[in-house]
């Protein structure tokens, strides 16, 4: 299989992958998610994308193909790419709420 090439100076996608344990970590992991994912789909070559994997994830049509008989592989193949495409919806289309910063502790010495 060849590599993924893309067109900035950023590092090779698949080492970026091979160091990762969570793209997104921290208080803060919905809201850069969200942030993310809404640059990347702005505009109208981000929107045709996004529209593109919306059709990759079967939301247009059924999952189930009508042919005879029915091929629950099939089906249950489609229902995957279903399940990513909904997935990707729910997080463009969610605003997280910025998380509150944790209120510190005082402690107080006693004179006694």
């Amino acid at each position: 299989m060849s590599k993924i090439e893309f067109d900035d100076a950023a590092e090779d996608f698949e080492d970026h992958l091979k160091n990762i344990g969570s793209a997104y970590i921290g208080l803060n992991k919905e809201v850069n998610r969200y942030k993310d994912f809404q640059k990347t789909f702005k505009g109208p070559s981000g929107r045709r994308v996004l529209h593109e994997i919306y059709t990759w994830g079967h939301m247009y049509e059924s999952s189930i193909r009508r042919a005879r008989p029915i091929d629950p592989y099939d089906t249950h193949k489609n229902e995957g790419h279903r399940e990513m495409a909904l997935k990707l919806k729910s997080v463009m289309m969610k605003k997280p709420e910025e998380p509150k910063s944790k209120p510190t502790r005082t402690v107080r010495k006693h004179n006694g």
